[in-house]
């Protein structure tokens, strides 16, 4: 079975999609054709296609005149607005909550290339809307943690490509960390607000994001050590403090590698008490 790269062409009407091959096809194939595929190649829960995804395709044998994809997986995502983005999160949330939800997690959750896309998403546009979208992204996977629990191994792996893509770095400029950093921390309401966007998002929703995922999927949990650090230098509190000791907690009782590998940055960089510092080492 010989697999063929290709480039979606624009999408006109979702029964007729066409593949611009990236290559000369295989001899007895009419040349310059483009390959159609059908839409059901692609699972309906999954990130709708668009022109300019790359695909790669296997070539079906019944009529070589007219070229058809047999077999079609996405390789990666082209552009999308934040817009696009939150209308499919809104979908497949709604999706997670209805009688079908075991399906659309069989069929979600292994398609790590729009995983990779929510955890480093490029953005057709640069709107306002990218503190929606990290708010959406986190109460989805929130939800997903919820109901997926029975599905460890694709839970973990699902978490685990998310959490490492570029939104959770601190060397990315439009990343959580470094938006925590350049927000307006309010106390009173316990948001992070931007001023430039009028927009602002729950320091709460972030500070559960993260104790959910040390506590079920604590493998990954040294990629959330730059959410968790923006946080300890933005909020100085005792909510702050009550975070990382809940963290450390949960981090102590599992199988995390937060603290084996990286207890210096977390004794210095997050101001543990002298007691606190003892009784870790210990």
């Amino acid at each position: 079975m010989q697999w063929h790269k290709g480039i979606l062409c624009p999408i006109r009407n979702e029964k007729s999609i066409f593949i611009k091959p990236l290559n000369d096809l295989p001899k007895g194939y009419k040349k310059n054709k483009d390959v159609y595929m059908h839409s059901d190649n692609i699972s309906k829960y999954v990130l709708p296609l668009k022109g300019g995804d790359s695909v790669e395709f296997v070539l079906g044998e019944r009529d070589k005149e007219k070229p058809m994809a047999r077999k079609v997986k996405v390789t990666q995502y082209s552009q999308r607005t934040s817009k696009e983005l939150l209308e499919y999160i809104d979908k497949y949330t709604e999706d997670l909550k209805s009688a079908d939800s075991k399906k659309v997690l069989m069929e979600t959750m292994s398609f790590t290339v729009m995983w990779s896309f929510f955890g480093s998403p490029n953005f057709a546009e640069d709107g306002d809307n990218s503190v929606s979208y990290v708010t959406e992204l986190l109460q989805l996977l929130k939800l997903i943690l919820r109901v997926g629990k029975a599905y460890k191994a694709l839970l973990e792996e699902t978490i685990k490509t998310v959490t490492q893509g570029m939104l959770f770095k601190s060397t990315n400029e439009k990343g959580l960390p470094m938006m925590i950093k350049s927000s307006r921390y309010i106390v009173g309401r316990d948001i992070f607000y931007f001023e430039d966007t009028q927009t602002n998002f729950s320091t709460e929703l972030i500070r559960s994001f993260c104790h959910e995922i040390i506590r079920q999927v604590p493998s990954v949990s040294r990629s959330l050590l730059p959410v968790v650090s923006a946080i300890n230098d933005r909020v100085q509190s005792q909510s702050t403090q009550n975070f990382l000791f809940k963290i450390l907690s949960l981090t102590l009782s599992g199988e995390s590698t937060m603290i084996a590998d990286e207890s210096r940055f977390l004794f210095i960089n997050f101001r543990f008490n002298l007691t606190l510092s003892i009784y870790i080492k210990a």
